[in-house]
C-alpha cells in the first residue's frame, strides 16, 4: 500500500523540525560541519536538486515527455561550508524552513496523476515523486545522525 500523499506533506515538515532540533542541541565535532552549514546544506539540496527534479518529473509528465534521468548530485561542500558558516542557527533554520515549505507547497497542488510522474536517476533506479520524497527524508536523516 502506497504511503498517502498527506503523510508524506507532513513528514516533510515533521522531519525538517526534527533535524532543527537537534541541530540547535548539537556540538560541532572535528571534522564534522557545523550545526548551521548541515542546515545551509538542505536547505540548498532542497531547492537545488528535490524541488526542481520533482518539477522536470511533473513537466515531462504533462507535456507527455520521455522520464528524465538524473545523476546523483549535491552542492560543492566548500562553497557550501564558505556560505553558511558566519551565519546564526537561528537564521540558517529560517532558510531551511522555507525551502521545505516550498517543496510542501508544489507538492499539495499536484494530482494523484502528477505524484505518479516518473525519472530514472543513476543511483535510485526508477523512481516517482513519492519515491523522491522519501529520499529526501533519508537525506534528512543522514544528516540529522551527525548530530548523535
Amino acid at each position: 500500500m502506497a504511503t498517502p500523499t498527506s503523510v508524506l506533506l507532513v513528514e516533510l515538515v515533521m522531519s525538517v523540525d526534527r533535524l532543527i532540533q537537534s541541530a540547535k542541541s548539537a556540538t560541532t565535532r572535528a571534522g564534522q560541519w557545523a550545526p548551521q552549514i548541515v542546515l545551509g546544506h538542505v536547505s540548498q539540496v532542497d531547492t537545488q536538486v528535490w524541488l526542481p527534479r520533482m518539477q522536470q518529473m511533473v513537466t515531462a509528465l504533462e507535456n507527455g515527455e520521455q522520464e528524465p534521468s538524473f545523476v546523483w548530485w549535491e552542492p560543492d561542500p566548500v562553497q557550501t561550508e564558505m556560505l553558511y558558516k558566519d551565519l546564526s542557527l537561528d537564521d540558517v533554520s529560517a532558510l531551511v524552513l522555507q525551502s521545505r515549505t516550498n517543496i510542501v507547497t508544489y507538492l499539495r497542488e499536484l494530482t494523484p496523476q502528477q505524484w505518479q510522474a516518473r525519472a530514472i536517476h543513476s543511483t535510485f533506479g526508477s523512481i516517482d515523486v513519492s519515491e523522491l520524497v522519501f529520499q529526501a527524508l533519508t537525506h534528512d536523516e543522514e544528516h540529522r545522525a551527525s548530530f548523535v
